[in-house]
């Protein structure tokens, strides 16, 4: 399935559920998951323009590469921004497994990388 209708799709639902400023931030979020996603299909030896995005896209390497590498690098002086990203990008793959575009088990390995990582404490 193509990922750009399933983010609509998404945004569209969340239209309707939550408020405009969260609409405005997932909207966000999904741009710069897109951009990361088309930045690593970019093949400088393919001929031709990149394939479509298409959930299949969604592995757990690709997420991990979103979050740890592409936003960790943008908003590296923002945890606040990187931590609503990140709750975006989860609402989005909670969203792929209720409508049963993921399976099961592809759900629950994204969701697994999006765990937020363990606090430390000042006595660690």
């Amino acid at each position: 399935m193509d990922l750009q209708e399933t983010i609509e799709r998404f945004l569209s639902d969340t239209e309707r559920r939550r408020s405009d400023v969260t609409v405005r931030r997932y909207g966000e979020a999904m741009e710069l998951l897109q951009s990361h996603l088309a930045l690593e299909r970019l093949d400088p030896e393919a001929p031709g323009e990149p394939p479509p995005g298409r959930i299949e896209d969604l592995t757990p390497a690709a997420i991990r590469s979103f979050v740890h590498e592409f936003l960790g690098e943008r908003l590296r002086s923002n945890e606040r921004a990187q931590r609503r990203y990140i709750a975006a990008t989860r609402s989005f793959v909670q969203w792929l497994a209720r409508a049963r575009l993921v399976s099961e088990a592809d759900g629950r390995a994204l969701l697994e990388v999006l765990k937020p990582p363990p606090r430390t404490t000042a006595l660690d």
